[in-house]
């Protein structure tokens, strides 16, 4: 059982705000209304205060990271305990890229910031497998097992996982999404992750990908007819709405 109990209203406001700007295969796309989740992490050991002090005082993208990287090491390999920190503190670096990007900064420290959001983000893999040596086989976590906050934390984790780890899980949170226990829209993202990965069409259009410094929506199928999809896993903005933000974003690497 995961640590938080009494978050379960946090997460779904906080979430509800972001789905739209987890990551996209590479890039964050920031739409309007998205929340940026507080440096401020569940988890503060004592080791990490100097630096999270520093990424208060400074504001500064490298401090800021370096705040997140010290709480990411002294949390450890993922469990079911932790869960939660590892999510949030998944999220909070790439609100710090997402920033970066926004600002198309390209000052010495947005740049070693990126280099060291670049190496958490080489950890996403391992961390993806840890969360999969967790999870039941054959199925999502129960309710018992994980609740609403935790639910949506293993998919945060696993949607930046390996192509190998996504692809198990998906069939297993395409149930847990006909339960109830993960809200639809987490269901496409990660469906359509899954089928860029594999280069066929998307089911939903949610992914986006870095070209030539825009980002780009990859092939949708049956554009015709993507919006009622959307609109059936709770996407709530239409396909044109959300490519236009993609080309409102600016310059990606």
């Amino acid at each position: 059982m995961n640590d938080e109990p009494d978050n379960r209203a946090h997460w779904r406001t906080s979430l509800a705000a972001r789905w739209s700007c987890i990551i996209v295969l590479t890039t964050t796309l920031p739409m309007a209304g998205c929340a940026a989740l507080p440096l401020a992490v569940t988890f503060q050991p004592d080791s990490c205060a100097a630096a999270v002090s520093a990424a208060e005082a400074t504001a500064g993208f490298t401090a800021r990271v370096a705040a997140l990287d010290c709480q990411l090491v002294a949390l450890g390999p993922v469990t079911l305990a932790n869960l939660q920190q590892h999510a949030r503190i998944d999220q909070a670096v790439r609100a710090v890229l997402s920033d970066i990007q926004r600002a198309q900064a390209t000052t010495p420290d947005a740049m070693q910031a990126r280099e060291a959001i670049a190496r958490i983000m080489a950890g996403d893999v391992e961390r993806g497998r840890q969360l999969l040596a967790l999870k039941p086989v054959g199925r999502w976590f129960s309710a018992t097992e994980l609740d609403p906050g935790g639910h949506m934390a293993a998919f945060l984790i696993f949607q930046h996982a390996g192509t190998d780890t996504q692809e198990t899980v998906l069939p297993d949170l395409q149930q847990a999404g006909r339960q109830g226990l993960v809200p639809g829209d987490a269901v496409a993202m990660l469906t359509d992750r899954v089928l860029v990965s594999q280069n066929q069409p998307q089911e939903y259009g949610t992914q986006g990908v870095c070209q030539n410094g825009q980002l780009v929506l990859p092939p949708v199928r049956d554009p015709d007819t993507v919006d009622a999809r959307r609109q059936a896993m709770g996407l709530t903005m239409p396909l044109a709405a959300y490519q236009q933000a993609m080309r409102d974003f600016g310059m990606c690497r």
